[in-house]
């Protein structure tokens, strides 16, 4: 639980100093960790992009 606050908030960080790099950098973490040559998972991590990339806007 603790971890994961600390995940968001490195993700918030880094959004903030750029949005394009923040884009990048997570869809990479997100390949890296869930990739396993399936589509699925690259078009879940699209979204998750897109979503987090959304949510970053409104701050």
């Amino acid at each position: 639980m603790y971890g994961r606050i600390l995940i968001k908030r490195k993700y918030f960080v880094i959004a903030s100093k750029a949005k394009q790099s923040a884009f990048y950098f997570i869809k990479f973490m997100i390949y890296k960790y869930f990739l396993c040559h399936n589509s699925v998972y690259k078009a879940f991590a699209d979204c998750f992009v897109a979503a987090f990339l959304a949510m970053t806007n409104f701050k």
